[in-house]
């Protein structure tokens, strides 16, 4: 089983990571019950992401 769980995550890493970045970066601001929720400053994480 091990090598059929290392061959599958070879292909789905790009994958995954994209969909990480994607939602990091895509989020809005938003107000709720609790109060508000910023978005990521998308220049600071770029920033973070080149280092």
């Amino acid at each position: 089983m091990p090598a059929i769980t290392s061959l599958l995550s070879v292909p789905l890493k790009p994958c995954a990571e994209e969909a990480i970045y994607n939602s990091l970066l895509m989020a809005e601001e938003v107000d709720g019950h609790r109060g508000k929720a910023h978005a990521l400053p998308i220049d600071k994480v770029k920033a973070l992401l080149s280092q």
